[in-house]
């Protein structure tokens, strides 16, 4: 068996320490779709004797996918590949993108986990990095989702980020421990170079947590997370229990994946 994970690189604005492949133009997103679809099915030809286990849609910013976006890319996908019973499913989403009808399109085609990029509820924090979204945009989006009907949703955090201190990461992390959903990512920000980051703070406009400080937030996150009964089982992911990325899990254990996009 193999996992799939698709990348979708559109985004509304780029954060300040992002160096992923992402592009601001949204008028090559159809284009870029049918160009994904050919990949996927010049793949399935070779592959077609590989039953997929499970699928992860990153980006960029997957919510930003119209539902006749969802519907093309997973029609390609049961058509040309043989997806288990039980599949694990995934698509990221930021907060101020996730409608009703985006969680509704992403249940229908059979989308079983969410994943939101919330980094912080400290909306100084999230304006610093130019996020478009805030608190109460990240935890209307937690509970949309809940309501929706999604039972296996992720948050993704950020720790060391610039005008962070413990007692605003704490708040977070509590906060978002408490709302109903069964993962937590925690990544301790890395400064790229070639981010706007990277050059703010290299001109002193920006300062980070020291080392010192952003080691006391990785194990203050720990031990927070495991008072509520979140498990760490990989270096910067925590889960209820039986609630593991299984995605993620095939790259740790070096299984067989392929990457479209």
């Amino acid at each position: 068996m193999i996992s799939l994970y698709i990348h979708i690189p559109f985004c509304k604005k780029k954060c300040l320490y992002c160096d992923f492949c992402s592009y601001t133009d949204l008028e090559l997103k159809d284009r870029y779709i049918d160009t994904l679809i050919k990949e996927i099915i010049s793949y399935s030809k070779i592959l077609n004797d590989k039953s997929v286990k499970t699928i992860f849609i990153g980006g960029g910013t997957p919510s930003l996918l119209s539902s006749k976006n969802l519907n093309t890319i997973f029609k390609c996908i049961y058509d040309n590949f043989e997806v288990i019973q039980g599949a694990e499913i995934s698509i990221e989403a930021n907060p101020e993108s996730i409608s009703m009808n985006f969680l509704d399109s992403c249940l229908s085609n059979g989308i079983n986990r969410l994943s939101v990029g919330v980094q912080s509820l400290d909306d100084k924090v999230l304006k610093t990095i130019s996020r478009i979204h805030n608190r109460c945009m990240a935890l209307d989006a937690v509970q949309n989702a809940v309501i929706a009907g999604f039972k296996n949703i992720n948050v993704d955090l950020i720790y060391g980020l610039p005008n962070q201190d413990l007692n605003s990461l704490l708040s977070t992390v509590s906060e978002i421990a408490s709302c109903n959903i069964t993962h937590i990512s925690a990544y301790n920000l890395i400064v790229e170079n070639g981010t706007k980051l990277k050059n703010f703070i290299d001109k002193g406009e920006i300062t980070i947590p020291d080392e010192d400080l952003q080691i006391a937030m990785y194990h203050a996150v720990r031990d927070a997370l495991k008072k509520q009964d979140f498990f760490q089982y990989e270096i910067s992911n925590y889960s209820k229990p039986g609630y593991e990325c299984k995605h993620n899990l095939t790259y740790w254990e070096h299984g067989d994946y392929l990457g479209f996009g």
